[in-house]
């Protein structure tokens, strides 16, 4: 067998395309560049974690790409990898490695004149999340501001990328404890996904959000009804007509444990059956 391919990396032919002649111009009196296959890098990696839930091949693969990017001086491929490093850290819990990612990226926005750009919008969420995930909610919430200023004058307003920042940046607002600001937050993602059906999942995490700000807020007795409510609307959409693909059994998994902690254990059960179902077949 192929080395390369044993060890979970691609041989030089499967990932070199041919050079744009325009990238020489762009990088004038710079080193030569050799762009990665962003399209790709990301089809597998999605392939990697939603569909396999291969953790360690995901790992491999973000490590493969990033030296890859930086042989071949890609510095917009490698913000992509670092972008998706952000996440892919910030999601099994290692620290280190995620605030690595984020000044990476952070750093390279400048050198690409991106900072003003959607893209770095994008990078000034994904590091955002990073620090409100480790613990540093209040320089979250300034990353998160900026990615606002930039999302808010150049997307239309029910750009799903906007719901996705409204979420995350309610949730840091929950950790300053700044609760009526983010109640705003989540019901402006909410305008935005409950009108689109290819936005199911993203209403259920919101809904969840919801039930866990209201329980923070108004404490166990008083959220009662409230926990209840955004807990039945999000059972609802994981129950209905949504495909049951690998993003769907990553929400899942990641949903289980709310349904759990507010004692709805089999709800809980059964999405942690369905996750697994659906890794199995992958």
């Amino acid at each position: 067998m192929n080395e390369e391919k044993k060890n979970g990396a691609l041989p030089p032919e499967d990932y070199k395309e041919p050079v744009c002649p325009f990238v020489s111009d762009f990088y004038e009196g710079g080193p030569p560049v050799e762009p990665i296959p962003v399209g790709r890098f990301i089809e597998k990696l999605d392939e990697l974690i939603y569909k396999k839930n291969d953790i360690d091949a995901a790992r491999r693969h973000l490590d493969f790409w990033e030296r890859a990017a930086k042989a071949g001086n890609d510095t917009r491929g490698l913000l992509t990898v670092e972008n998706e490093m952000m996440g892919f850290f910030r999601q099994n819990g290692t620290k280190e490695e995620a605030y690595a990612a984020a000044d990476t990226a952070l750093g390279l926005l400048g050198e690409l004149g991106l900072s003003d750009h959607i893209s770095g919008a994008t990078t000034y969420l994904n590091a955002a999340t990073v620090y409100k995930t480790f613990g540093e909610p209040t320089k979250a919430v300034e990353n998160y501001e900026k990615a606002r200023d930039i999302y808010e004058n150049h997307l239309d307003k029910n750009d799903p990328r906007l719901a996705g920042l409204y979420n995350n940046y309610a949730l840091a607002l929950c950790d300053l404890m700044r609760f009526d600001e983010a109640e705003k937050m989540y019901f402006s993602a909410l305008e935005i996904v409950e009108h689109s059906e290819d936005q199911a999942l993203e209403r259920a995490i919101t809904y969840l959000n919801l039930a866990d700000m209201y329980f923070a807020k108004l404490g166990e007795l008083d959220s009662t009804d409230y926990v209840e409510n955004y807990l039945a609307k999000a059972e609802k959409v994981l129950d209905g007509d949504v495909e049951r693909n690998g993003y769907y059994a990553y929400v899942a998994q990641k949903s289980a444990p709310t349904f759990e902690y507010y004692g709805w254990f089999m709800t809980a059960k059964t999405l942690r059956e369905r996750a697994a179902e659906i890794y199995d077949r992958a």
